[in-house]
């Protein structure tokens, strides 16, 4: 090896352990804000739940937006938003609810439940 070869090697070293060191800062500066899952559930009408923890401070600014976004499409119950992975290009449907609302698939079999009682009233109608 030369030594201007040397040299090379040592300066592109350099430059690499300063990036590394770069991106250890950046991910240190993350890391308060990184969601951790603590478990995975399905729940009473068998949707699964995914249950992630965020740091309350990133919490509170979710929690914040998704009122302002509820109450800026004046959604008295819940709201749907796409989101689209830029990595990817796929799109995801997120659903945002208030308190106490029921979801897009509680309302879908509630009013199953009530055609279903509907059909059977006008079954019986016909036949008596």
């Amino acid at each position: 090896m030369t030594a201007d070869a040397g040299k090379a090697d040592r300066t592109e070293l350099a430059k690499l352990r300063r990036q590394v060191k770069k991106l250890r800062k950046r991910v240190a500066d993350l890391e308060p804000y990184e969601p951790r899952t603590k478990g995975l559930s399905i729940a009473e009408d068998g949707t699964p739940v995914v249950d992630v923890h965020f740091p309350e401070s990133f919490a509170q600014m979710m929690l914040a937006n998704f009122r302002w976004y509820l109450d800026e499409h004046e959604a008295p119950n819940y709201v749907q938003m796409p989101m689209t992975d830029m990595t990817t290009g796929e799109t995801y449907v997120c659903t945002i609810g208030r308190p106490g609302g029921k979801s897009p698939h509680e309302m879908r079999k509630l009013a199953e439940a009530r055609v279903a009682q509907l059909e059977s009233e006008l079954a019986r109608a016909h036949a008596g």
